[in-house]
Order: C-alpha cells, then structure tokens, then sequence
C-alpha cells in the first residue's frame, strides 16, 4: 500500500528550515556588526588616544619655540644696553633651544608616521607642526641678521631696537595663546577659538607696527648700507613669524572645528 505525501507537512517543514536559516542568518549578521562595531570603536578610540597625545607633543613643541622667542627678545634688550657678550650668549641659547625644537618635531613626525590616524587628520596635524616650526625659524633668521651686526661691530639705532623689542614681545604673547588655545582644544573649544582670534588680531598690529618701522629705517639711512639692509631683513623676519602664528592659529581652529 502505498503511503501518500502529505504536501502541507512538507511545505511546513520547508518553511521552518528556511525559517531557521533565516534566523541564524541574521545572528550571524548582528554578531558581526557588534565584532566590527567594537573593532571600530577600538580603532577610533585609539585614533583619538594618539591624536591627543600629539597634540600633547605639540604644545611641547610650541613651548619650546617660545623660549626661542624669549632668547631673540632677551638678546634685542642686551643690544640695547650695548652688552655685546651677553647678546651673544643669548644668541647661542637661541641656537640651542631652535635645534631642541628640531628634535621634537621630528619626534611627532616619526610617531605621526606609524599613526592609526585617519590621512587628513594626519595631514593637518603634520601642518601644525610644520608652521610651528616655521616661526622658530623666521625668529632665528632674524637673530643671525642681528648677530652679524654685533660681528661687524656696527652699531643699531636704539629706537629701532626698541621697537624691534616691542614687536618681539607681541610674538611671545602670540605663542602663549597658541599653546593656551591647544590646551583647551578637547575641554572648551569657544575658548580655543576665542585665542586664536586673538593671536590674528595682534598680527594685524604687528603688519602695523612693521609699517612704521621701516619708516623710521629708511628715515635714518640716507644711504643704502649693510646696516640698513640687514635692519630691513630683520625687521621683515620677525613680521613673518608673527604671520606664521597667525597660520598655526588657522590651523587650530580647522581642527577644533572639523576633529574635536
């Protein structure tokens, strides 16, 4: 006798391994968005870990580029005093101090070379550092214009090293701002702008100021000298490191307001 095939049994059986493929299916999918949810939160966890930590390494970066700032300023103030001896030794504390900066920066890029950080986060952070360092080096370009006048025993006129001084001090309290505005970079961004803003206001006083003493320069040098010329350059030095703070400013607010 033959058994009939009953087709609503079979089509029930169907149903229910399809069922069952279906859901483990679908546990096997959310097991694996909660394995690669938890590997991306580990990844940017660390991502953001590592950026902070360079971004830690910058301000050490910039704090040392201040003291590059104060040895030009305290060199400019012993010129004034006509102390040749003390001016030079600051000059080499300059040297010194701009090399250490050096190392550090090349510090960040080593650790920025083997970062997990995103290409354009790498990207502005490695710009940071580069127009950082670009202040030092305006700063120490100015000293050597300044020093070979001290070697060449020329002597510089008191007002405009006075005022060379007075726009020194402007880019010291430029860098203060940018380290202030890095440290409050993950804590308060409203106040990490409102720095940045500030170091972009004292540059355009500083373009002022530039303006005036070359005025002062050309007045007093009725003929082109080598006095004159370096006065000019070294004038014009200084003005472009105030201009990079302002670059390091931009740079902080892209990322304070593009990362953070």
């Amino acid at each position: 006798m033959e058994r009939s095939i009953d087709h609503n049994v079979v089509l029930d059986n169907n149903i229910t391994s399809y069922n069952r493929v279906r859901f483990i299916n679908k546990i096997r999918i959310i097991l694996n968005n909660r394995i690669l949810g938890d590997v991306l939160a580990t990844w940017f966890w660390l991502a953001k870990s590592r950026e902070k930590r360079i971004i830690h390494d910058s301000i050490r970066h910039l704090t040392k580029i201040r003291e590059v700032a104060e040895d030009l300023n305290n060199m400019i103030n012993n010129i004034y005093v006509n102390d040749k001896l003390k001016a030079i030794d600051f000059y080499n504390k300059l040297d010194k101090d701009e090399k250490d900066a050096d190392e550090i920066k090349r510090n960040i890029i080593k650790e920025l070379s083997t970062s997990t950080l995103h290409p354009m986060d790498r990207e502005d952070l490695l710009k940071l550092i580069f127009t950082s360092d670009d202040i030092a080096a305006f700063l120490k370009a100015c000293s050597h214009k300044l020093k070979i006048l001290l070697d060449i025993q020329i002597e510089i006129d008191k007002e405009i090293i006075n005022r060379i001084s007075e726009v020194e001090l402007m880019i010291i309290k430029q860098i203060e701002l940018l380290i202030d505005s890095l440290e409050n970079l993950y804590r308060d961004i409203s106040t990490t702008l409102t720095y940045t803003n500030l170091v972009e206001e004292i540059e355009e006083k500083i373009d002022m100021l530039k303006m005036e003493l070359q005025e002062t320069i050309y007045s007093k040098c009725e003929t082109i000298t080598i006095r004159c010329l370096l006065l000019k350059e070294a004038i014009e030095d200084i003005e472009m490191a105030s201009d990079k703070c302002e670059d390091v400013a931009d740079i902080i607010r892209m990322i304070a307001t593009t990362y953070s």
